[in-house]
């Protein structure tokens, strides 16, 4: 019964994002979750249907990456991304590059 949950929230957090992203317009505000895995995160599930509940012009998004120095160097002049939740197993190393 769990798996079948599971496949049943990733199926609707799938839908639920394929929505966001047909309906994106030049204004809409990107954001996202990098991580690797990071297929399993509920947070475009829980952000988009937030996102549409408000209606907020935005989208949210999983960004599978590999090494993160590479990707906040190509990401960090661009203004087309808000934001960035971030999980295992770069959650960990980037509160090295950010001390407290």
């Amino acid at each position: 019964m769990m798996r079948l949950v599971c496949v049943c929230v990733c199926v609707c957090a799938l839908c639920c994002l394929c929505a966001h992203i047909q309906n994106q317009q030049r204004g809409t505000k990107v954001f996202g979750i990098i991580g690797n895995p990071v297929s399993h995160s509920r947070s475009p599930l829980i952000h988009n249907t937030a996102f549409q509940h408000i209606g907020f012009d935005g989208v949210y998004v999983p960004l599978l990456v590999d090494d993160l120095a590479r990707f906040l160097e190509a990401f960090k002049s661009h203004t087309d991304f808000q934001g960035f939740s971030v999980t295992i197993p770069h959650k960990v190393r980037l509160g090295t590059c950010f001390p407290v």
